[in-house]
């Protein structure tokens, strides 16, 4: 499918929909998407359903080539904040996600403006590396989710408010990978 089906695809479900495509991305079995885009698609259209303008995947290119220069997972805006969306999906190798990631997307931040942030979602875990490493990148914000993040968001059929949370946490205590499942407890 293309970017374009993709989106048309994602846009007919609701919160519902979205926790049967979650388990099926848990299983294994997305037939009708390639490897990660149910993923990335299924985050962004969390947000869209809470509320918020988004924009889904797409390229950069540089104006006078046309050579690809990154290519962004989805835009979530939130009042005056830009966030920029990095999904990885491991489920099928059962691998947590490294640092790299986190390097790109920090790249991809000093090129943008300073009311822009990062969200890197995983349908796993991350390495024990990305939680040390995380709290050391300086001044750019990227918040980490995981899977079982992504989970509870489901089940709350919310996003926008747990955002807020690791927003929140980020500035109070300078903390990347606020993990809202504390907040369920």
């Amino acid at each position: 499918m293309t970017d374009i089906q993709y989106q048309q695809a994602i846009s007919t479900l609701d919160w519902q929909d979205l926790t049967q495509l979650w388990q099926a991305i848990k299983t294994g079995n997305t037939p009708t998407w390639s490897a990660g885009k149910a993923f990335e698609y299924l985050v962004i259209r969390m947000f869209e359903l809470d509320g918020l303008k988004v924009k889904y995947p797409f390229s950069v290119t540089l104006p006078y080539n046309n050579a690809q220069l990154e290519q962004i997972d989805g835009v979530v805006y939130y009042d005056n904040l830009g966030i920029l969306i990095e999904s990885k999906d491991h489920t099928q190798s059962n691998k947590n996600v490294s640092i790299e990631p986190i390097a790109k997307l920090r790249n991809q931040l000093n090129r943008r403006p300073y009311l822009t942030i990062g969200c890197v979602f995983s349908a796993t875990e991350f390495t024990e590396a990305v939680s040390t490493l995380i709290d050391y990148l300086g001044n750019e914000t990227i918040l980490l989710w995981t899977g079982q993040e992504v989970e509870l968001c489901l089940q709350k059929q919310c996003i926008k408010n747990y955002l807020t949370q690791k927003i929140e946490h980020r500035i109070e205590y300078g903390i990347h990978d606020f993990n809202i499942l504390s907040l369920e407890l």
